[in-house]
């Protein structure tokens, strides 16, 4: 008896100290995804950016979100915290009440250090990867892509996004046609010259 009152003791104590251990190492807070402090998140069950769902949000309410440096019948452009923003509408789009596109930030600067594996923590596993130009990829998912740049040589989960557009899921899913010139299935982060 007195064995297992010992062995119970031990068990207890080692289990307080490996939980001391992951909180102190691992800071004991729950991980907050970066990318939802910059505006991008969940509205339902389709991507948004600061509230903005394309097809849906309206472009008075669009207006009242951002801070508007041009507007005209088809497009509005921009910022957000110093975030670049078009909201844009295709002709070929049935909603003239809202855009049908969103893009946020720029090509060649990174977008408010987001990375990569942000992206997909908040969004998920993309359909596909496009090569583009020379040091750039695209992930596609169903209704957003995002463009960011190589990370040595790799398709990696600490490229820095520098472009993002989501675009309207009812409209159709990027996914839906996975073959192009440059278009690979996604298999996972790896080297530039797989997807070639």
């Amino acid at each position: 008896m007195i064995k297992l009152t010992a062995f119970a003791l031990l068990m207890l104590v080692g289990t307080g100290i490996s939980t001391s251990i992951t909180m102190v190492v691992g800071g004991g807070t729950p991980y907050v995804n970066p990318l939802t402090s910059v505006g991008f998140d969940w509205c339902g069950a389709d991507p948004c950016f600061q509230r903005i769902m394309p097809g849906k949000t309206s472009w008075e309410e669009i207006s009242s979100l951002i801070e508007v440096d041009s507007r005209s019948l088809t497009n509005i452009s921009g910022s957000v915290d110093d975030v670049p923003v078009v909201a844009y509408h295709s002709p070929s789009s049935p909603h003239l009440h809202a855009p049908n596109s969103v893009t946020i930030g720029w090509l060649g600067s990174a977008l408010k250090a987001s990375r990569v594996r942000d992206f997909v923590l908040l969004y998920g596993d993309p359909c596909a990867v496009e090569l583009w130009q020379s040091r750039h990829f695209r992930l596609v998912f169903p209704s957003l892509l995002l463009i960011a740049e190589t990370h040595n040589g790799r398709v990696s989960v600490n490229s820095a996004v520098q472009v993002v557009t989501i675009n309207d899921p009812s409209e159709g899913d990027n996914c839906g046609s996975l073959i192009g010139l440059n278009r690979r299935a996604w298999a996972g982060f790896r080297w530039v010259l797989y997807y070639k």
